[in-house]
């Protein structure tokens, strides 16, 4: 008898239904070409006519409509509905997901049941968060330290990241003039030796044990290869096999998908591949990942199902899709874009990056960090950093 296929598409309403157009749209515009039941996930549908709008967006295509509440974000979610059905195999898609291709779940599907593959996902990467915030911490710490203004800094990072008044020095010529002027008057250091092992001591007070930033600790260093939660097909009982509980928490979800104990490690443990399946139909094995052409790398072309962050990278101006290529695959793809900083953070290869480094998960659920938590996502830190859900 043939497996039974779920496609589970996240329809999170207080992001607001209009995001849920682009995948309702791309459904219907590329085949699945593959039998399947398609089961939208309405999460927080608290206001009148929130469900009724919902059905309409997919109107007149078969599915079915289960709802839960907001708590939790989209891990928690997935987690309660493979609990709710009984499908062989699950294909989750978030929010923000848009179908690129046609035959897009016979792709995926006939990857993810190959004999030895245990995950198959749209998107994937090798950034760890550790070493990202690092670096975005630092650019930070350095454009408020009185340093000279370096105007490729605030290219890289604009104002997601930096001060604002930082930013108006490199967009109004006469605030320009002004700072540079200013840099020789009073003879503002450029970065140095003195000013890396500051920020050191500030980065080590910033991780310590009761930091705002100590949960980064427990990502593995890059690289860390592992699919992205946007878009991600696995075997149900496999999924429910591993029985996470995972915190309601940001950090605890960023901890599933790129955690010491993460989905694509314990998949790993177990001797099964995770394969990133692009637009070509090919499943690429984790050292191909770079040469993909998928999730920031060159223009996407091959991105089989794309996300608010592909999207973001391709209106992003040269020297930010620089640094995100960085952030995301490190000394694997040649810099081909501008010149870019990087302040002495490493995004090294590895001779590891293979199923022996993986293969020893923690066995327990996602690391707790119950007196963290408030600090933690307080401040921010999380939601200004990568691509995790």
């Amino acid at each position: 008898m043939a497996a039974r296929i779920a496609v589970v598409y996240l329809a999170r309403a207080p992001q607001g239904l209009s995001q849920f157009e682009p995948f309702a749209r791309s459904y219907r515009a590329y085949p699945a070409d593959q039998p399947h039941d398609l089961i939208v996930l309405g999460k927080g549908m608290t206001k009148r006519g929130e469900r009724v709008a919902t059905s309409l967006l997919f109107s007149g295509l078969p599915h079915q409509l289960i709802e839960v509440s907001d708590e939790g974000y989209d891990i928690h979610a997935y987690l309660k509905v493979a609990n709710l059905i009984d499908h062989d195999y699950i294909c989750f898609f978030n929010t923000y997901c848009e179908i690129r291709s046609a035959s897009w779940l016979k792709k995926l599907y006939d990857h993810a049941t190959a004999d030895g593959v245990g995950l198959v996902g749209t998107t994937a990467s090798y950034e760890s968060l550790f070493n990202s915030w690092k670096l975005i911490s630092k650019a930070a710490w350095v454009a408020g330290k009185g340093v000279r203004f370096d105007p490729l800094l605030a290219k890289q990072f604009g104002s997601r990241y930096l001060p604002r008044r930082w930013l108006t020095y490199s967009k109004y010529l006469p605030r320009y003039f002004l700072r540079l002027a200013g840099d020789l008057i009073y003879r503002r250091p450029r970065g140095d030796a003195a000013i890396d092992e500051e920020f050191e001591r500030y980065w080590f007070a910033l991780t310590r044990d009761g930091g705002p930033a100590a949960p980064f600790r427990d990502f593995p260093p890059f690289p860390n290869p592992h699919i992205r939660s946007n878009g991600f097909m696995i075997s149900r009982k496999l999924l429910l096999s591993f029985r996470y509980q995972v915190e309601l928490t940001k950090e605890a979800c960023c901890h599933f998908e790129s955690g010491q104990s993460g989905l694509s490690r314990r998949v790993q443990a177990l001797g099964l591949k995770h394969l990133l399946v692009g637009a070509d139909g090919v499943g690429y094995d984790t050292a191909d990942w770079p040469r993909s052409q998928t999730f920031r790398l060159g223009r996407q072309e091959n991105l089989l199902v794309g996300d608010n962050h592909s999207r973001t990278f391709a209106r992003s101006n040269a020297w930010q899709r620089a640094i995100r290529v960085r952030i995301t695959w490190g000394d694997y793809v040649e810099a081909a874009g501008p010149t870019i900083k990087t302040l002495g953070i490493d995004f090294p290869r590895s001779n590891h990056l293979d199923n022996e480094r993986l293969t020893t998960p923690n066995a327990g659920p996602c690391p707790s960090a119950e007196d963290r938590h408030s600090d933690f996502e307080e401040k921010g830190l999380l939601a200004k950093t990568s691509s995790c859900t």
